[in-house]
């Protein structure tokens, strides 16, 4: 019951629950279990490690705080909680993880790779208008924060301009600010529709840079110093009560403290009670004007990255899955609406992670007296598709550079950067391959093993797959079973036929994953690796069973969206 309760702790809650749910509250029983329950309510119930959680001191901890070893190796959890500690003045910092932080990391690696261009956080460029462009067209899928549909449906209306406004997009979709009333306040005085004002100067000084609006807990501490008259220690604990999210109703015994001291200080009683409830929003979760601003340093910078390397930026998403609001179909399907060719996982082309590749295609004027499909192998795209126009930065149009390819739909986004293309040379163009670490249940060291024997040369058969990499038959068959065999002219339903058949042709052990250039070994004759017997060519699968494999072991399909396959069905409805 005290678990449950914690929300709502205090006893007359409690009691009125109790008499909602038909409960005598006069009996001595509920009595005593409404206090048993209330006593209970934030007393540890179990030892158990706060994973970010560490503790700072000038000593030696084991000297000021009982300690034990963790489960995990070489891990020391102390045994009291957050609040004993608290209690102590002891400092407890939340070192945490964002896995956007990884996504940029690995974003700059590969532009590093292949385009050549070294990046930081600290270099990347201020204040870019095509990034706030395409911000505010809410083109935001992968960006960090900002990829949510609720806040993909705040950016048209908020219209970030400067980094400021990305401090407070990030702020203000939060149940802090929308419990409190805040939101549409504040949009309606940013778009002119409603008069700023201001009791006085001193409030002024507090929320001028939000318009007269609370969105930050700072400003709520500075209010409640500057209107209500509350000390700096008073603060702190209105502050530490807005932290605790889990638990708004600590903010309620602030109430009578901030009303009267605003009252006194003559503010209104209107005044001073709209703000107490804008304050009591933060107690469902509000951000910190510093919080805010480091992330909108990343919200910037993944924008950035999205902006004017598109395709390098999927990779970096794609390899550090999972995280965000989106599951790599959703990625993978944000990249080919913005012109990127994404093509699938390859036993001969794919490395273990999401990489680029290099394409070159014709200029325009050269398209129609020339075979394009010898410059772009495997696409289905065409090469006016495939233009990457107008680019993006003005660094890499040069001739000698790799240039992008990745246009939006959208050419309003970018339409003040248009560079024309020379039309006596090949273009390259980057698209994107997927990586061996899709194919859901496929071991990183099975991989590897592929990786290792490609380098002799490109496998010509799933026979010559198997004799030069020693991988398991399970291994393989879960490489047809995701279309992974595509350059050796396989079909799926072909290359499952194929890799079901294998039981009789598995090398033994002396040959297994041993280089053809090895001279030491004697090794069959190269026709061995080939399947010994004729077997029959199946059918190719219905495109509905293609899609539901690809699903099945990739998680996404490069053929068709599922919806598509029911479209006419649906719309029978």
């Amino acid at each position: 019951i005290a678990k449950q309760i914690e929300r709502f702790h205090e006893e007359p809650d409690l009691l009125e629950r109790c008499r909602e749910a038909g409960i005598d509250t006069e009996r001595l029983a509920t009595r005593h279990l409404v206090e048993w329950a209330t006593t209970l309510v934030g007393f540890p119930r179990h030892l158990s490690q706060h994973t970010g959680g560490m503790v700072i001191t000038q000593g030696s901890l084991c000297e000021l705080v009982p300690i034990e070893n963790g489960a995990m190796p070489d891990r020391t959890v102390i045994q009291w909680n957050k609040d004993d500690l608290d209690e102590l003045g002891i400092l407890k910092i939340d070192c945490l993880c964002l896995g956007m932080l990884t996504a940029i990391r690995r974003t700059f690696d590969t532009i590093s790779k292949h385009y050549g261009r070294k990046l930081t956080l600290a270099s990347i460029p201020e204040g870019d208008p095509g990034v706030y462009a395409m911000i505010r067209q809410a083109d935001t899928m992968g960006v960090f924060q900002i990829e949510s549909r609720a806040q993909m449906s705040m950016l048209p209306r908020l219209q970030p301009r400067c980094f400021y406004d990305l401090v407070i997009e990030v702020a203000i979709v939060r149940p802090g600010p929308i419990q409190g009333n805040m939101v549409h306040p504040y949009l309606r005085r940013r778009n002119g529709e409603e008069a700023i004002t201001y009791p006085n100067e001193a409030i002024r000084q507090v929320l001028g840079k939000t318009l007269g609006v609370p969105l930050f807990q700072e400003q709520a501490m500075r209010l409640a110093i500057v209107a209500a008259g509350f000390t700096p220690g008073e603060a702190d604990q209105l502050r530490r009560a807005m932290g605790a999210w889990r638990r708004p109703g600590l903010i309620d015994a602030f109430r009578r403290k901030l009303v009267n001291g605003m009252l006194t200080n003559g503010f209104t009683p209107e005044y001073a009670e709209a703000i107490f409830r804008q304050i009591r929003g933060f107690g469902d979760y509000g951000f910190p004007e510093s919080h805010a601003a480091s992330f909108a340093l990343l919200v910037y910078v993944s924008a950035w990255l999205k902006y004017h390397y598109h395709a390098a930026f999927t990779v970096g998403l794609l390899n550090s899955q999972p995280m965000g609001f989106y599951a790599p179909a959703q990625l993978i399907a944000d990249a080919q609406r913005h012109g990127i060719e994404i093509r699938p996982v390859d036993i001969n082309f794919s490395g273990w992670e999401t990489d680029l590749e290099d394409i070159t295609i014709l200029p325009a004027s050269q398209q129609e007296n020339s075979d394009t499909r010898q410059h772009c192998p495997e696409s289905n795209s065409s090469p006016a598709q495939l233009i990457p126009a107008p680019f993006r930065d003005q660094s890499l149009v040069d001739q000698n550079t790799e240039w992008h390819s990745s246009p939006t739909p959208n050419d309003s986004l970018n339409s003040e950067i248009n560079h024309s293309l020379p039309e006596s040379s090949l273009l390259p163009v980057k698209v994107i391959r997927l990586g061996l670490h899709m194919v859901h249940g496929l071991r990183q060291t099975d991989a590897e093993k592929i990786l290792q024997a490609r380098r002799d040369g490109p496998f010509t058969s799933i026979g010559d797959l198997l004799q030069r990499t020693g991988v398991s038959q399970a291994t393989i068959v879960r490489l047809a079973r995701a279309d992974a065999f595509g350059s050796l002219g396989l079909h799926r339903r072909e290359a499952l036929w194929q890799a079901c058949d294998l039981s009789d042709t598995i090398p033994p052990p002396l040959f297994r994953g041993k280089s053809r250039s090895d001279p030491e070994v004697t090794k069959p004759d190269r026709g061995s690796t080939d399947l010994p017997r004729k077997t029959p060519s199946p059918p190719p699968m219905l495109l509905t069973e293609e899609v539901l494999a690809d699903y099945a072991m990739l998680g996404l399909s490069l053929k068709s969206h599922p919806l598509r396959l029911l479209r006419k069905e649906l719309d029978r409805l």
